[in-house]
């Protein structure tokens, strides 16, 4: 077996996968813009990041919902759809 072949495929499809594993993003909304930032540059740099309030449009308050629930609950979307999560902390 060709050892710099093998390198070659992996890091091949390591190139390829990198651009398709759903990146979710978590943080303090008090610090909303960095957080965006950080999405933008990630999707500009051709990697699929989303934040939880991109999913709002796709995901309506249940009737009734409480707002701190529904923020639970799509934030729980955002996790069980990502591939890598990142959790942000500014100080």
């Amino acid at each position: 077996m060709d050892i710099s072949r093998e390198y070659g495929d992996r890091l091949i499809a390591y190139h390829e996968a990198r651009h398709v594993v759903p990146i979710g993003i978590f943080g303090s909304f008090h610090r909303y813009g960095l957080l965006a930032a950080l999405r933008d540059h990630l999707v500009a740099s051709g990697y699929p990041a989303s934040l939880s309030t991109d999913l709002a449009s796709c995901i309506p308050h249940e009737n009734g919902e409480d707002e701190d629930v529904y923020n639970f609950r799509i934030s729980r979307e955002l996790i069980d759809g990502s591939g890598i999560c990142i959790f942000t902390i500014f100080f």
